[in-house]
């Protein structure tokens, strides 16, 4: 079963501005969370890499189309785990990969709660939890 997104958080993806591109046609954003320390970016990496297999054969699409590359999950201080996406010029279908699987990592991992999305070309953060 899929959940929805939150509202403001399925809203913001609708947002036309949103994401800033380079000259020619690509973009980088990264999803940020909040984890447990004992949860390694291993671990995260692993899930990203069986999820976008998983979900390329039930969707008949390939994430090459929209992306340059599997996305990758890095530590950042504090606790922050990032998963940066580089996106590919002309890409249409390229916020489902994202929103989805955003949900599926905070559900397949205890203590790993999505935080903040960052438009890495115009270096801003355009989404942030309420709260965080």
């Amino acid at each position: 079963m899929v959940s929805r997104p939150t509202s403001s958080f399925r809203d913001h993806m609708k947002n036309a501005g949103f994401p800033a591109r380079r000259d020619d046609g690509t973009f980088s954003v990264s999803m940020r969370f909040r984890a447990q320390s004992t949860l390694g970016t291993e671990n995260v990496q692993k899930r990203i890499e069986e999820w976008i297999a998983l979900t390329s054969e039930l969707w008949h699409r390939s994430f090459g189309d929209e992306f340059s590359a599997v996305p990758r999950a890095e530590s950042r201080p504090e606790g922050i785990v990032e998963v940066t996406f580089e996106g590919r010029s002309g890409s249409s279908f390229w916020r489902d990969w994202f929103v989805y699987l955003c949900q599926d990592l905070e559900r397949s991992f205890d203590g790993l709660v999505h935080v903040s999305i960052q438009d890495l070309v115009s270096a801003r953060e355009t989404w942030r939890r309420h709260g965080d």
